[in-house]
């Protein structure tokens, strides 16, 4: 029952990860030490639901009580404190690099292709971090239509799809595609009609992309973490971005709050040993 627990938990935490722009929920997943678990059990659901059923229920609920529940307390926070919360993310992201590059050198082979491939994900998060977006500004849509419909559902799958690699964020997807400040606001309203095409596209690229991910961890698990390693180290750019820095009491905090973030993953880390 407390393993249930801790997994609901570990779920929770990933939620309410993917509801803030430049955070991802696959970082956090591996932080947590279940990112493995998760993309297998995802990918081979239909062939072993029955071993699978349990683990996946228990963070797909927490993962739901992440998001609804703290939907709320995100938008305030993101309105209130970017740059506390943000870098507390980036104090996670920090301490999770040592259980990564564990992962990394669990076979010392391939070194030149592990670091080349680290190079040019890292290169392409670097590159995300540097283009100027466009974000939504805030508009909202409440209203359901058919091209709203597509729209979401479109939206929906590609968000989902690149959540599931460490340190890309799914809601920094939605920035930039124009949709995340409609579903944050669907969400927090718990409006139906549009979380349906929502939930529709989530599901349909998480199954997608965790098979891609679980045939990428069969055949190169040491050259995949090097690229996760890249994205995840990366993503400090992109979440930087968002919270920058005052050297005042505002930007003390924030460095307790990172050093806290950092702490929280190492902790994780050394759990996972």
């Amino acid at each position: 029952m407390m393993n249930w627990i801790k997994l609901v938990i570990a779920g929770c935490i990933i939620g309410v990860a993917n509801i803030i722009p430049g955070v991802s929920g696959g970082t956090m997943a591996v932080i947590l030490n279940i990112y493995d678990r998760l993309i297998h059990a995802i990918s081979r659901f239909r062939k072993e639901w029955r071993r699978q059923i349990r683990f996946l229920g228990a963070i797909f609920i927490g993962a739901g009580i992440g998001i609804i529940a703290f939907s709320h307390m995100i938008k305030w926070l993101l309105e209130r404190y970017p740059m506390q919360l943000n870098w507390f993310f980036i104090g996670l992201i920090i301490g999770s690099i040592p259980l990564i590059l564990m992962k990394v050198r669990k076979k010392r082979d391939q070194v030149f292709n592990k670091i080349a491939v680290f190079l040019i994900f890292f290169a392409v998060m670097l590159y995300f971090a540097s283009i100027n977006r466009q974000a939504d500004a805030g508009v909202v849509e409440k209203v359901m239509s058919l091209p709203l419909f597509l729209q979401l559902f479109v939206h929906a799958i590609l968000a989902s799809a690149a959540m599931i690699l460490p340190g890309v964020s799914g809601s920094l997807v939605l920035v930039i595609l124009g949709s995340y400040f409609t579903v944050l606001t669907a969400i927090a309203e718990m409006n139906l009609l549009l979380l349906i095409p929502v939930g529709l596209g989530v599901a349909v690229g998480i199954v997608g992309g965790s098979k891609l991910m679980a045939y990428a961890l069969r055949r190169w698990e040491g050259i995949t973490f090097s690229g996760i390693m890249g994205l995840v180290l990366g993503s400090i750019f992109t979440v930087y971005r968002a919270a920058g820095f005052s050297f005042n009491l505002g930007g003390f905090v924030s460095v307790l709050c990172m050093a806290a973030g950092a702490a929280l993953a190492l902790w994780f880390g050394q759990q996972a040993k």
